[in-house]
This record gives C-alpha cells, sequence and structure tokens, in this order.
C-alpha cells in the first residue's frame, strides 16, 4: 500500500507505529504497514481457526529472517516479531509473502480479503512440518466450505 494513495484510508498507522518502536525498525527499511481483514471472513473461521495477524515479508531471505552469507540487518527480527502485542491480545501468528497486498487492495477496492493459512514452518522454532502438503489440501476444503455457506 505504500506505492498507492489514500493509504491512510485503510491502514492501521497505531498498529504501524508499535509495531516500529517495538521493533526498533530502521529507517532504510520500506515502511510496515497493517491493513484489517474482513470481519465477515473473520467470523465464518473463528471457531475452527487460530485467530491472529499475519504478516507478509517484502522478500524472500532476509525480510523472513534468513540467513544467506552476509549479516541480517535485524539479526532478533524473529525473536522480536513473536514477542509483538497490540491492545493486549493482537499477536502476530503467521509469517507469509502475498496476503499483505491483496488485504490492502481488497480494502481499499471495498472488498472483504482475509488470510487462512497452513503453518508449514515454523522459522522461530527452526522446524518444518513434513506433511503439509494433506493439511494444505483440507484447509482448501474447509475455507471452500465455509466460503460457499
Amino acid at each position: 500500500m505504500n506505492w498507492y494513495g489514500n493509504r491512510e484510508k485503510v491502514t492501521m498507522p497505531e498498529v504501524e507505529k508499535a509495531f516500529k518502536e517495538h521493533m526498533g525498525w530502521l529507517p532504510e527499511l520500506p515502511s510496515p504497514y497493517f491493513v484489517k481483514a474482513g470481519q465477515g471472513i473473520i467470523d465464518r473461521f473463528k471457531d475452527c481457526t487460530v485467530r491472529g495477524v499475519t504478516i507478509s515479508a517484502p522478500g524472500f531471505y532476509g525480510p523472513q529472517g534468513r540467513i544467506v552469507r552476509m549479516p541480517l540487518a535485524m539479526p532478533d527480527m524473529l525473536e522480536k516479531i513473536e514477542s509483538f502485542r497490540f491492545d493486549g491480545d493482537w499477536r502476530i501468528t503467521n509469517f507469509e509473502m502475498e496476503s499483505a497486498p491483496v488485504a490492502g487492495f481488497a480494502r481499499h477496492l471495498g472488498h472483504d480479503a482475509a488470510t487462512v493459512c497452513c503453518a508449514i514452518a515454523n522459522r522461530y522454532l527452526k522446524s518444518s512440518n513434513p506433511d503439509y502438503k494433506q493439511q494444505v489440501r483440507g484447509l482448501v476444503e474447509l475455507a471452500l466450505d465455509r466460503m460457499t455457506r
């Protein structure tokens, strides 16, 4: 949303400010933004999913805390993301690369959007789910069922 006009109409500046302060955000990095998911979609999944905040990394290696023969600008980023809380119960439960722009576009254009993900890797614990394909298939079926009711 940083590349489009009227960003302030769909973003949550109070969350952004708290996140940047908590993280010790470096001024040379792109500014993070937060967009609320569509409440109608959230309500369809509230009894069968873990509710939380999904963040999107603006890249594949460094922005996801991955080290590739160069030091990270924010080496403690994953720990700080894990410990971020806002307004008592807001916490980051998912980290991926695509859904933030979709949420921003949807909200800006008057549509509802939300992210429903299956945990494949836990970067903080350095573990992964080798049986993720079956779980992703089940999540897709659940999402289709919930969205067509």
